[in-house]
């Protein structure tokens, strides 16, 4: 997964909603999550805040 489409969430929905050590993109992680990310549910880190556009998105509402 290219680094820009990247995004990390709070490790209590990884856990119950994640792939453990794998990756899943935002579309496939939101249909197992049965709703949208919101920025409460995203972690405060680079990679979201700086890279992934849908995820800097996400946060600026």
């Amino acid at each position: 997964m290219p680094a820009k489409k990247g995004f990390m969430v709070l490790n209590e929905l990884w856990e119950k909603f994640g792939v453990g050590k794998n990756h899943l993109c935002m579309d496939c992680f939101e249909k197992r999550l049965n709703r949208k990310l919101t920025k409460d549910d995203l972690t405060k880190c680079f990679l979201n805040e700086n890279v992934n556009p849908d995820t800097i998105k996400i946060l600026q509402t």
